[in-house]
């Protein structure tokens, strides 16, 4: 399979045509009827000038098979990883990672209009992809671990971004937070920070299982956040390691 390619809105609309899918993520459908015909015309122009389309003795569209393939996994994935990443002070990145069959590819949003795709080995080439585009090295730290309430945590944020530290230490002290965590907490909050939210999702016919990990980035530390009882709305945070952190994107994509 060819290793990347890189495509627009109107290739993808069109190349989702031909594997009869509406869209794929990260790509915005045709708002109407006569939009669509436009992009198609647009897409097929282009792909056949870039020698990624051609017609077939019977003057259907052919798609090159690797550039088909690659769209294909993300059009009709058993397993996706959808990425979220916010740099600090930097617009929202999106990334999705998807499998099928024996294909993996890793789609990257580079604009509205211009899109990644590039094939990978497994699952496990995945993971440490996705960690390497949102620029968790991984680091060693002190393992810490608390559980706290997403209002908590919230209002905690909030108190932050004001400059409210002992505001918001408090507020985590009331919580049960130990002095130490929140510490962390709130020194890596008051500083320049990204945020990355994984999403897996497996897709058991008409079911979808799915589970969410977000991990928080400042200078050498890193917080992962999951949530632990939906109930209560609980979630715990810990200090974690690259390898932990493939670890559980493996488990919840298997």
């Amino acid at each position: 399979m060819r290793a990347v390619v890189e495509l627009n809105r109107a290739e993808l609309v069109t190349i989702c045509a031909v594997v009869s899918a509406a869209t794929i993520m990260g790509v915005e459908p045709a708002a109407n009827p006569s939009e669509h015909a436009q992009l198609l015309q647009q897409g097929e122009a282009s792909l056949r000038q870039r020698n990624l389309a051609q017609s077939d003795h019977d003057g259907m569209l052919m798609i090159a098979r690797d550039t088909l393939a690659l769209v294909a996994t993300c059009a009709y994935p058993q397993r996706s990883l959808i990425l979220h990443h916010l740099p600090s002070n930097g617009a929202l990145l999106q990334a999705f990672g998807h499998k099928h069959a024996d294909s993996v590819v890793f789609h990257e949003v580079l604009n509205p209009d211009a899109q990644r795709l590039q094939a990978l080995g497994s699952l496990e080439d995945l993971a440490r992809h996705v960690l390497d585009w949102c620029g968790y090295a991984g680091v060693a730290q002190t393992p810490l671990r608390f559980h706290i309430q997403s209002t908590v945590l919230a209002a905690a944020r909030s108190l932050i971004e004001r400059s409210e530290e002992q505001a918001a230490l408090q507020a985590l002290a009331d919580s049960g937070v130990s002095a130490q965590a929140a510490s962390v907490f709130i020194d890596m909050l008051s500083q320049n920070h990204t945020t990355s939210i994984f999403n897996a999702v497996v897709y058991q016919g008409q079911q979808v299982l799915s589970r969410e990990y977000t991990l928080l980035q400042a200078d050498d530390q890193a917080l992962l956040m999951t949530q632990t009882n939906i109930e209560q709305d609980l979630y715990q945070l810990e200090t974690t390691s690259r390898e932990r952190l493939v670890s559980l994107l493996l488990q919840s994509l298997a």
